[in-house]
């Protein structure tokens, strides 16, 4: 699953966790660990989200406002 996962962020500028999990049809814990071990090898950086709908809206669940993009 780490070499599907490579495959899809050589493919896609960046994605976030949920992502990643809806493509490869399994769960978003499941990918966090797979993402964290590209993370520690540095080939994936992470991206926070910068914008929001609205100024106090935290309605976003934090996963959904970190990407990841892979480094070459």
């Amino acid at each position: 699953m780490l070499i599907e996962i490579k495959k899809y962020f050589t493919a896609v500028p960046k994605a976030s966790i949920v992502d990643v999990a809806q493509f490869l049809n399994t769960n978003p814990k499941q990918i966090q660990h797979l993402i964290d071990h590209w993370e520690m090898k540095g080939k994936l950086q992470k991206i926070s989200c910068n914008s929001s709908c609205a100024k106090s809206c935290n309605m976003c669940s934090p996963i959904l406002l970190q990407y990841y993009c892979w480094n070459k």
